[in-house]
Parts: C-alpha cells; sequence; structure tokens
C-alpha cells in the first residue's frame, strides 16, 4: 500500500500594531454633580465575512460517485488549484490500543517506524478517504477549499479482504460523528492491485454491490 501525504503551506498574516490612544481627562461635573459620559456609541455591526470562504464538503458514497469524480476532476483541473491535501479514516492506527507515542518512540529510527507502520497498513482497512483541493480566488487573495469525504468499504467477493477493527480507533471515529450505517450500506467499493487485475481481465458482469 502506497501512502500519500501532503503538507499545506502555512500561511502568516502580519497585523499592524496600533498606536496608543491619548490619554483624555474626564470632562468636569455640573454644579449638581452630574458627570456626562464619556462611552462611545454603540453601533451594530454586520457580520463579518469568513476570510476564507469553502465550499461545503461533499460526501462520496457510491450513490453519487459519478458525480463526485467529475466534480473532483474540475477541481484538480483547475488553472489556479495550488495543492491537494489527502487524509484517511481507517479501522485502526496501532496495535492493540497503543497511543502514538508508545507505538512511535522518539528513539526509534525511520526505517524501523516505517516498518511498524507498514504492518499497521495491512491489517487495517479505510473507512473514509478525504481529498480536499484548494483554488486560489480571481484576485488573488483567498483559497477555496473543494472537499471530498469519500466513505469506502471492501468489495464483497470471494478472496477478499477481511475488515480488522480496532476499538480505540472505531470509539475515537464514533465520538467525532462519524457515519457507520453509510459506511456499511453505502461505501464505495474498493479492492487491492492483484484484485482489480482479475476483475479486468474477468468477462463483463453485474456491478459490484
Amino acid at each position: 500500500r502506497e501512502y500519500l501525504s501532503a503538507r499545506a503551506p502555512v500561511r502568516v498574516v502580519a497585523t499592524r500594531a496600533r498606536a496608543a490612544a491619548p490619554v483624555r481627562k474626564p470632562p468636569r461635573a455640573s454644579a449638581d454633580g452630574h458627570r456626562p459620559s464619556t462611552a462611545p456609541a454603540r453601533t451594530r455591526r454586520p457580520p463579518a465575512e469568513p476570510e476564507h470562504p469553502s465550499a461545503p464538503a461533499m460526501d462520496v458514497t457510491k450513490d453519487n460517485l459519478e458525480d463526485a469524480l467529475a466534480a473532483l476532476t474540475r477541481a484538480l483541473a483547475h488553472p489556479r488549484c495550488e495543492y491537494v491535501a489527502i487524509d484517511e479514516e481507517m479501522t485502526g492506527i496501532s496495535f492493540k490500543n497503543a497511543g502514538f507515542r508508545e507505538s512511535n518512540a522518539l528513539a526509534d529510527s525511520p526505517a524501523a517506524r516505517y516498518g511498524r507502520m507498514r504492518e499497521v497498513a495491512r491489517t487495517f482497512g479505510l473507512v473514509q478517504l478525504g481529498v480536499a483541493a484548494f483554488i486560489r480566488s480571481d484576485d488573488g487573495t483567498r483559497l477555496r477549499a473543494h472537499v471530498f469525504n469519500c466513505f469506502v468499504f471492501p468489495l464483497d467477493e470471494a478472496g477478499g479482504r477481511d475488515v480488522a477493527l480496532s476499538a480505540g480507533a472505531i470509539r475515537f471515529l464514533r465520538d467525532h460523528g462519524m457515519d457507520w450505517a453509510t459506511w456499511l450500506d453505502r461505501g464505495v467499493p474498493y479492492v487491492d492491485a492483484a484484485a482489480a487485475a482479475r476483475l479486468e481481465a474477468a468477462p463483463a458482469g453485474p456491478p459490484p454491490r
């Protein structure tokens, strides 16, 4: 399994310091002891627009896969698409519910960590594949994110892979709003490279369930 990663550039916004306001003496009280208020009058401001407005995230299932692929292709082919971020949600990211520090010691070499995480990727499966295309606005001042959250589920076929679940990962995703019914019922079927080769060589049959 290949891993794809994208590091989004960090945008630093410089702000100009405000000049210190001059100190004003309070107005003198009148003969009856009344002191006029110095508080500025309050004005209602309209709600500020978001600095980086983004398109609503699109949940992709096998029901709208064709439309989603067309929209994603247009976003990726856009001349002002500057970068793409890719993320995965998996049924597990460690063995025996170990935390990140327990399974990735700072003293580990890159080779040791890669070998351990490779076994994790071989054991657990995908729940969602997220792709975000960032397109620069016409005036060049903003980036608009086009986000696609694709539910994926292993194709139910003879010789297909089993689904292994990590209790800690499943609980974490549940607590953060993962829709497990959509994953089970409407997830886009996927296979590995070997199964794809077999399916392409086989005679045409009914579409995957």
